[in-house]
């Protein structure tokens, strides 16, 4: 009995090791900015450690010149650089300059 209550201990720490380890983060993109490989618009992305914003955003297929330069990144509604390190939970949110006048 004692024995069976340690083993069932270790894999609930194991478990809860392997959930510490991943980083969900979910992500929008702007309605009219470029999908590259038709991605979805909201979508939710699970990784084994953490991530940059310029990775992600390559692993996506984004061009890392002429595509990943003009994006504008928000992290939980605040402006980050694109060296921004993702957490769990993060929610980013991708959009461009936009002009008018």
């Amino acid at each position: 009995m004692e024995h069976e209550l340690n083993l069932e201990i270790k894999k609930s720490s194991v478990n809860n090791m392997d959930n510490k380890l991943k980083i969900e983060i979910q992500v929008e993109l702007m309605a009219s900015i470029k999908r590259p490989n038709n991605i979805p618009r909201i979508s939710n992305h699970i990784f084994s450690s953490s991530i940059s914003i310029r990775k992600l955003l390559l692993q996506l297929g984004y061009d890392p010149i002429t595509d990943i330069s003009t994006l504008i990144t928000y992290v939980n509604k605040e402006r980050v650089r694109l060296n921004y390190i993702l957490n769990n939970g993060d929610y980013l949110f991708i959009t461009i300059p936009i002009g008018g006048g």
